[in-house]
């Protein structure tokens, strides 16, 4: 499914090393013909990063985005462990695994990813990636294909 959404990303904090963020976002409505794609869903959720080398860091990313169907009255919670390697000044290289909720009354369903990031200016960074579920939930198990662009103001 290709959407656009829009939000932000704040450091709330940052040293040398390492970094906290609060992220905020707003994911328009997919459809105005299916009944559980006709709202906004909105995402909130806390990033951490740490410099582990000059090239590698590593990290934790917590958030809920609200449901489809029923907005804010159920959050879908998700956490993930995050790396990323940078090969030259504008390409690196990130993995994702971690785990969320898809829907109530579901086992969690456990993921992973693998994005190229390039930078194309100062402020713009294209993305590109692939991932997997590992485990069925609700005899879904998905593989996707995402990518889309970062601008830092």
């Amino acid at each position: 499914m290709t959407r656009f959404g829009y939000g932000v990303d704040y450091t709330i904090t940052q040293t040398s090393r390492s970094a906290i963020a609060l992220i905020a976002e707003v994911l328009p409505p997919t459809s105005r013909f299916a009944p559980t794609h006709t709202q906004s869903q909105y995402e909130i959720g806390l990033s951490s990063g740490l410099t582990v080398s000059q090239r590698l860091s590593v990290g934790l990313a917590a958030e809920g985005i609200s449901s489809g169907r029923v907005g804010f009255e159920r959050i879908l919670p998700l956490l993930a462990v995050n790396s990323s390697y940078t090969m030259n000044r504008a390409l690196r290289v990130a993995a994702d695994l971690g785990t969320r909720l898809v829907s109530r009354n579901v086992v969690a369903q456990s993921f992973g990813d693998v994005a190229i990031n390039q930078k194309l200016g100062h402020n713009v960074i294209y993305n590109v990636g692939v991932g997997t579920t590992f485990n069925p939930v609700a005899n879904a198990k998905s593989h996707y294909l995402a990518s889309g662009f970062s601008v830092r103001l």
